[in-house]
């Protein structure tokens, strides 16, 4: 887990990020737990991932920093799928978490989808 606010240019594990786990959750399941594995995940993780292809998006609840204050964020992110149906990487949305409820972050998860889909076709396209 990350220290400390989330700094643009930072890596953080695919499973501790909302953009990570809407990737991961559309891997096949082997390869998403081994990824797990290798980045030390908590045993529950890959678990976690079937929630996120249910409902078709990932929530990270101010989760990747540690703290609280100025600067916690929670992420919705949505995977954007190459021609072969496999996830090549997503869309997210951030909000601080001081000023956005998860309920009101989620609200947006339609509009996140739909412009997920919108990149998939300006992909096809070329």
């Amino acid at each position: 887990m990350r220290e400390g606010p989330a700094r643009l240019g930072t890596r953080a594990a695919l499973h501790s990020t909302a953009i990570g786990r809407s990737v991961l959750a559309h891997l096949p399941p082997e390869e998403a737990r081994a990824l797990c594995r290798a980045a030390g995940a908590p045993p529950h993780a890959p678990g976690e991932l079937s929630d996120v292809r249910e409902l078709g998006y990932a929530l990270d609840d101010a989760e990747a920093a540690t703290g609280t204050g100025a600067g916690a964020v929670r992420c919705l992110a949505a995977p954007v799928f190459g021609h072969d149906g496999a996830p090549v990487g997503g869309i997210s949305l951030t909000a601080a978490a001081a000023l956005t409820t998860r309920t009101e972050l989620e609200r947006f998860s339609p509009a996140l989808l739909e412009a997920a889909r919108g990149v998939e076709l300006l992909l096809r396209r070329g």
